[in-house]
C-alpha cells in the first residue's frame, strides 16, 4: 500500500520497497533546474561563492579595513563550511527502503525551522543523508508534519510513538 504526504517541492510517495520524492508545481520546477538529481551543482556554487567571499574579505584586510573584512572572511567561511558538511548528503528522487539505515524526524519550529525527515541510506557503498522538507507554517507545515509523522510509522519506517 502506498503511502503519500506533500513536501516543500512537491510529494512523498512510501512504498513497500522505496521511498519516492517527486517534483511538482512552481517550487518543484525551479528545485529541479537549480539543484537537479545531484546535490554537485549548488556545493560548487557555494564553493565559488565562499571563496570569492573569503578572497574579498582578505583583501579588505590587507588595506586595514577591519569591519568589512572581517564581515566577508566570516561570510566566506559560513559557505565553505555549508560546502564541507554538505558534502555527503544527496537529492536523489528514489531511495531503496533495503538501503535505509535510519530515519530522524525533526518537528517544526516556527518561524525558524520548518519539519522536515534526515534519511540516512547507503548509496554506492557511502553513506548519504537525505533531507525531506515539508511545507513551511504558512502552507499548513504543523499538520503536514503530524501527517508526515503518521505515514512514516505507518509505513515502519520510524517507531511508534
Amino acid at each position: 500500500m502506498d503511502h503519500v504526504f506533500r513536501t516543500k517541492t512537491g510529494l512523498c510517495t512510501i512504498t513497500d520497497d522505496r521511498i519516492v520524492l517527486t517534483r511538482g508545481g512552481v517550487r518543484g520546477a525551479v528545485a529541479e533546474v537549480t539543484v537537479g538529481r545531484s546535490i554537485w551543482r549548488p556545493l560548487i556554487t557555494y564553493g565559488v561563492l565562499g571563496a570569492a567571499l573569503l578572497a574579498f574579505g582578505v583583501t579588505r584586510l590587507a588595506v586595514r579595513e577591519y569591519l568589512p573584512g572581517v564581515v566577508f572572511c566570516g561570510f566566506g567561511g559560513v559557505f565553505l563550511c555549508s560546502v564541507i558538511t554538505s558534502r555527503n548528503n544527496s537529492a536523489t528522487p528514489v531511495i531503496l527502503r533495503s538501503t535505509i539505515r535510519g530515519i530522524v524526524a525533526r518537528p517544526p519550529r516556527p518561524p525558524i525551522v520548518r519539519g522536515h525527515f534526515i534519511v540516512t541510506f547507503d548509496e554506492g557503498g557511502k553513506e548519504r543523508r537525505r533531507f525531506i522538507l515539508l511545507p513551511g507554517t504558512g502552507s499548513g507545515g504543523r499538520e503536514e508534519y503530524a501527517k508526515a509523522v503518521q505515514v512514516m510509522t505507518a509505513a515502519g519506517l520510524l517507531p511508534p510513538s
